[in-house]
């Protein structure tokens, strides 16, 4: 990702989607291919777990018809009001609710495949969402995480103190912004076994790939946050932009993507 998540719990509903449609649009080549990946065949059963407003949830849906089903489980009402609306639109059949991902609503072994995607980085308790995820897991079936490291990300910068304050700092009001790199711990804990991690990185080669994401920028963040002065700031953004007109601009974000069987 290019520019950092939104924390839900600090933003308007609204602002929140519009950066989750503007994120799924920017990344939707990875996530075909990470859906792809899955493996999944008709008449299987699929949670989405933080599915949002449903922005992978209907093309998983599409992966496991006819004969399947989905469920997309959001804490946030709003979210979920809106997953409805773009299911009716869609004609989708997938069953969207309201439900906390550390105490679902499920039933025991329910479904073959449970997948979730920058979602532990914002829950309390990440050991106990994951749990809940293997309870409704039926023996075999497969947990996917995808989500973020933050303390492996990198702006290159001349100043490179002033970066690594205005680009780490914005993570600050993240529950678990280095959730990525405790992933197989969580999944081994939870009695998952074939337990397999990749590293997956963004590269950032320009400017405008940086600042793609709408909402409010890093620069805006680190200001709110006192991280910087605005002189600060605007000594950093110019050093970006020449480095970016002198085709050197460079900066990552670090995901893992980590996967579980349940034992038979």
């Amino acid at each position: 990702m290019r520019e950092a998540p939104l924390d839900p719990g600090h933003v308007a509903p609204a602002q929140y989607v519009a950066f989750l449609d503007r994120q799924a649009e920017v990344f939707r080549d990875q996530r075909r291919t990470g859906n792809a990946r899955l493996g999944l065949r008709p008449g299987q059963a699929v949670l989405d777990a933080g599915c949002g407003p449903g922005t992978d949830t209907f093309d998983l849906e599409e992966l496991v018809l006819p004969g399947g089903r989905v469920v997309g489980v959001d804490s946030s009402e709003a979210m979920i009001a809106i997953a409805r609306q773009r299911s009716i639109a869609r004609g989708s059949q997938a069953q969207l609710m309201v439900s906390d991902v550390c105490a679902l609503e499920l039933p025991d072994e329910a479904f073959d495949l449970v997948r979730c995607v920058l979602l532990l980085l914002h829950v309390r308790d990440p050991a106990a969402a994951l749990c809940e995820m293997v309870r409704v897991l039926r023996p075999g079936g497969q947990v996917v995480c995808i989500d973020v490291d933050h303390q492996m990300d990198a702006l290159d910068a001349t100043d490179v103190g002033l970066a690594e304050r205005v680009h780490r700092g914005r993570f600050a009001d993240l529950q678990n912004p280095r959730i990525g790199r405790q992933l197989k711990g969580l999944f081994v804990a939870a009695g998952l076994v074939q337990v397999q991690v990749e590293v997956l990185t963004e590269v950032s080669t320009s400017w405008s790939q940086f600042i793609a994401l709408p909402g409010p920028s890093v620069f805006d963040r680190a200001l709110a946050r006192g991280d910087a002065t605005q002189a600060e700031l605007d000594e950093l953004k110019s050093d970006l932009e020449a480095r970016d007109a002198e085709g050197r601009f460079f900066a990552c974000a670090v995901r893992m993507r980590c996967s579980g069987i349940k034992p038979e």
